[in-house]
């Protein structure tokens, strides 16, 4: 007797296991279906989450398309539909918050059964109510569908193959775009940056203003001669290693966010075209020499404002809030305080804000006719305002000498000559560009034969320069060649005392002690 009870409560108990496993396996199943498509839909399709409770099995998704709000309800048997009704309720007040007008609710129920209400239910307001059943057993999706990709993802996820590799995602962190799934080109962008700087510091330091304009930082002078690839380098170029890490570390975490919520060609498309704009910004409002991410970092805080505005809820409360106030603060600084080219700033910004509206919103989609357009009408105005800063440089002077070198680098002696006469005669022998302008059209003249006007030209930048290591290394090159040997010996031991690593110099002594 004892043995027979004892035995029929080891059945019951056994049962009681395995219905208990049973539960668990169907339960954490229907949370793994809800989480893998809800992951989907927030990582591809835009949607942002409104509401995860892990504990009723339910994901609240939500979407703005002009005036009208979708919210899909993804939940279990029972549950999903106890929240439409309460969703209902407070589901008006929302619309108002957001801008909208009317509204499709679509209510997803993961069930044992199909049922026979999957159907549309009209109503007389605003708000329409759509009803949809998913069988994971039959693996099987009844009702009304709207998107068609919503479809597809529903029917991915009954594949128990496919389910069972899913591993469950923190649906309100990826709809922060707190993970950084497509940060690819954001980290190749670094990779780049970081290559560069180390590059310029192993050529005489990233701070080295030659150096800079050598790796093409952006100057006006040179890109109204005709580097126009300055629009672009400029963006990959550091001056310091702070300037460096602090522009790499805002690049890392918002390109990280924008790559995520725009895609890799909308993310790369934001960032180009908001650095030629603020490149052309610098160019038509400053004569610096000026280099940095910032203004394509500040286009893709524009891009994310974009973003935030087009799809409001998929960053999390005061997100967009903030980036605004970052946004003013950081100008603010720059008009405040020295050495900060904040022209670049703005241009990158608003170059970020009108390619996002471009670009759209939605990553999967490719490119279409309109946006075709908008890249053909971009390129036009950029090269518009190129050509009117090439205008508001035509009579000045820095520009003039930089053509004037190009012609003297092609071997054009004659028109460098005619922009350099000109410059000498307005420009004191002591000013810096006045100085610049005599020696380079004494080496013109020396590198035509004509000595005499080179050594007057030379002996003029020494004698307003003294510490010009080219003018003496020029003056000892043209007295040798004249013959003149000790005036040859004097200024080319200046040349190497100013430049003790010069060879030019040390090969020219050389020759004078050989003869």
């Amino acid at each position: 007797m004892n043995k027979t009870s004892t035995g029929r409560s080891f059945t019951l108990q056994s049962t009681a296991v395995v219905f208990l496993l049973r539960w668990c396996y169907i339960v954490e199943r229907n949370y793994k279906y809800i989480n893998a498509v809800a992951a989907e839909m927030v990582k591809d399709m835009h949607w942002y989450p409104l509401q995860n409770d892990r504990e009723k099995n339910s994901v609240v998704l939500g979407k703005k398309e002009g005036e009208m709000l979708k919210l899909v309800i993804l939940g279990t048997e029972g549950g999903s539909y106890d929240y439409a009704g309460h969703l209902f309720r407070s589901v008006e007040s929302y619309m108002e918050k957001v801008g909208c007008t009317h509204s499709k609710i679509i209510n997803i129920n993961i069930i044992e059964e199909i049922p026979g209400y999957c159907r549309v239910y009209p109503t007389d307001g605003p708000i329409e109510i759509m009803y949809v059943a998913v069988n994971l057993n039959e693996g099987s999706v009844q009702g009304e569908v709207p998107e068609e990709h919503l479809r597809h993802v529903l029917e991915k996820y009954l594949d128990r193959d496919r389910l069972e590799r899913h591993r469950l995602v923190d649906i309100t962190a990826a709809g922060r775009g707190e993970t950084k799934p497509g940060c690819l080109f954001t980290r190749i962008i670094l990779l780049v940056n970081f290559v560069l700087w180390g590059l310029m510091t192993m050529s005489g330091g990233s701070t080295d203003t030659e150096v800079l304009i050598k790796f093409g930082a952006m100057y006006g002078p040179l890109l109204a001669q005709g580097q126009y690839w300055r629009l672009i380098t400029p963006i990959f170029l550091h001056v310091g290693v702070m300037h460096l890490a602090f522009n790499s570390y805002a690049l890392y975490q918002l390109g990280s966010v924008a790559e995520t919520v725009y895609g890799g060609k909308r993310f790369l498309m934001v960032y180009f075209v908001a650095g030629a704009t603020g490149s052309v910004f610098s160019f038509l409002f400053t004569r610096s020499v000026s280099a940095g991410a910032s203004g394509a970092i500040f286009g893709l805080l524009g891009a994310l404002v974009y973003f935030g505005r087009k799809e409001p809820g998929f960053f999390r409360r005061g997100f967009t809030g903030n980036l605004i106030a970052i946004i003013m603060i950081n100008l603010f600084i720059g008009f405040t305080y020295p050495g900060i080219d904040n022209f670049a700033h703005i241009g990158g910004l608003i170059g970020g804000y009108i390619s996002a509206h471009f670009a759209g919103t939605d990553r999967k989609a490719g490119f279409s006719a309109r946006q075709y357009i908008y890249i053909v009408v971009l390129t036009t105005v950029i090269v518009a305002a190129v050509a009117a800063g090439k205008w508001l440089y035509r009579g000045d002077d820095l520009a003039m000498y930089y053509r004037a070198r190009q012609y003297v680098e092609k071997e054009r002696f004659s028109q460098a000559d005619s922009l350099l006469e000109g410059m000498i005669e307005r420009l004191p022998e002591k000013e810096e560009l006045g100085i610049e302008a005599r020696y380079l059209y004494a080496y013109s003249r020396a590198r035509q034969g004509d000595l005499e006007t080179a050594i007057e030209y030379a002996g003029i930048v020494v004698e307003n320069h003294p510490d010009s290591h080219n003018a003496h290394l020029l003056l000892g090159a043209l007295y040798l060649n004249k013959g003149e040997r000790e005036k040859a010996r004097t200024h080319l031991n200046e040349a190497l005392r100013l430049n003790p690593g010069s060879e030019e110099a040390k090969r020219l002594l050389k020759d004078l002690s050989d003869d």
